[in-house]
């Protein structure tokens, strides 16, 4: 005798089938959607990187450009300090000349 599956068994088949199938697509959706998501977590991560290593430049550039406006500061305050003590130091000589002129008039 030749064994002939019933119809039962046949249907029980194309419907372990059909699960299988569906079970397949399944986990290939969860592996392609795993796979996206961790492309764009890696995209996600450059663009942090990227804006986190751009704040720390601005940083810096604010840094360097404040050391720059203190250090050009000093420079004028030195200089003008500089300008100051020359003008002190001329008014006292213009200060010395006029008292020797005025005793060489008393003199006369």
């Amino acid at each position: 005798q030749r064994y002939t599956p019933s119809k039962e068994s046949s249907s029980q088949n194309t419907t372990m089938s059909s699960h299988v199938e569906e079970l397949s697509r399944k986990q290939s959706v969860k592996m392609a959607t795993d796979l996206a998501d961790l492309e764009q977590k890696q995209r996600v991560d450059k663009l942090e990187e990227a804006v986190s290593w751009d704040k720390a430049e601005r940083t810096a550039n604010q840094r360097r450009a404040s050391k720059m406006l203190d250090a050009e500061q000093s420079r004028r305050i030195a200089e003008a300090a500089a300008s100051e003590a020359d003008a002190a130091k001329e008014r006292e000589d213009n200060q010395k000349k006029a008292v020797e002129l005025m005793e060489a008039e008393r003199e006369r």
